[in-house]
């Protein structure tokens, strides 16, 4: 269940999101008419998405998504605008908007990013558990893990599928499944590539004494915190 809460001051656009996106979703949307009171009413509702019309009385989308990520709140964001130019995107993305939808917008497009977006949202949530867990740093742009005073620098394609498995951290991942990770690097990776990328991810890994990799012949891989 997706916990969505709605700003939007046109009523009648409200009702007919809210009705189309909990018949599209598995979701409760909460609706809020203005700006006011938008901090409290954030966190009273705890929702998985926040989405925003910029144009609302009393305070406007960008307010509002400056002032919840000034008070620490890191909760999803949606803008949804008429406008859109070059710069009101770059404010918005700014501010920490995890996507921009432009109005009239089609309600099946709508709920697809939410939950890409909610799904996207929950797995930094568990990678992040995992790493806290293991006593590792992440860092994405470099593609790298800090183990203490140890540095683990692998490639992007190795990095990718270290986050996947720790995504599913003590399940099986299947090599299938693992492929077509591999995909958005290349479209011919198929599994003796996959071989030589996870035994060489694992060499470098090795290091990590909190984390093992576990291979189940034929299937998958598993890793577990130690």
């Amino acid at each position: 269940m997706i916990d969505i809460l709605y700003f939007e001051d046109d009523q009648t656009l409200s009702l007919l999101t809210k009705i189309n996106l909990e018949a599209l979703l598995d979701c409760r949307v909460q609706q809020a008419f203005s700006g006011k009171d938008s901090l409290a009413i954030i966190r009273n509702s705890n929702p998985d998405v926040v989405l925003l019309d910029i144009n609302l009385p009393s305070k406007d989308g960008f307010e509002i998504a400056a002032e919840m990520r000034s008070h620490g709140i890191d909760t999803p964001i949606i803008f949804l605008t008429e406008r859109l130019s070059s710069k009101d995107a770059i404010h918005g993305f700014e501010l920490g908007a995890g996507d921009y939808v432009r109005k009239p917008y089609d309600s099946a497009e709508l709920a697809l990013r939410i939950k890409l977006l909610t799904r996207h949202s929950r797995i930094n949530t568990s990678v992040e558990t995992v790493a806290e867990k293991a006593r590792i740093v992440l860092d994405e742009a470099r593609s790298m893990v800090v183990f203490g005073k140890i540095n683990v620098e692998l490639t992007a394609s190795e990095y990718s599928l270290l986050m996947m498995l720790m995504e599913h951290e003590g399940d099986l991942v299947e090599y299938e499944q693992l492929t077509q990770c591999m995909n958005k690097f290349s479209d011919t990776c198929g599994r003796e590539s996959l071989y030589v990328l996870l035994s060489r991810m694992r060499m470098k890994m090795r290091p990590v004494t909190t984390m093992r990799f576990e291979t189940c012949r034929g299937r998958g891989i598993v890793v577990r915190l130690v």
